[in-house]
């Protein structure tokens, strides 16, 4: 996945504020992350964990990887969960590139903060085969609920 430049969170977080009129003090409503964070990551001070991006992301509606610098469309893909065929077209079977791999994987918060992961820092490599052994776990668990009503 093509990453802009390392400066992007703070840029991107500033540019969604921009575009969107909210101010660090709501911002820091809307997510619930002191005024004071996003003060330091907008100046650089230090960088924000990958929680609190995640946190951000989906106050806002916006895709992590995008926040993160990642060249992706800034916009959360958004399923209707009650019509199961916009679920199961939005998960591919496989991965075979990075980029592909590293936007689902941004995409799973819960994978995103599971142990202290951060995906960023794996391999291009490492990313598809984490993003392809995702997809196998889900399958299997998948059948074994499937027949469940």
């Amino acid at each position: 996945m093509k990453k802009i430049k390392k400066e992007d969170f703070p840029s991107r977080l500033r540019q969604i504020m921009n575009d969107r009129n909210i101010s660090q003090a709501e911002l820091s409503k809307i997510t619930g992350i002191t005024a004071s964070s996003i003060s330091d990551w907008l100046n650089r001070k230090y960088d924000a964990k990958q929680d609190k991006i995640d946190k951000i992301a989906s106050s806002l509606n916006i895709s992590p990887a995008w926040l993160l610098g990642y060249d992706v469309p800034m916009d959360k893909n958004i399923i209707d969960k009650s019509d199961p065929s916009t679920i199961t077209e939005t998960i591919p079977s496989h991965f075979s590139t990075a980029k592909e791999a590293m936007n689902f994987m941004l995409n799973q918060a819960v994978v995103m903060g599971f142990n202290g992961l951060d995906v960023t820092k794996l391999s291009e490599e490492e990313q598809i085969q984490y993003a392809n052994d995702m997809l196998d776990m889900m399958k299997l668990v998948s059948l074994k609920y499937k027949d469940k009503k």
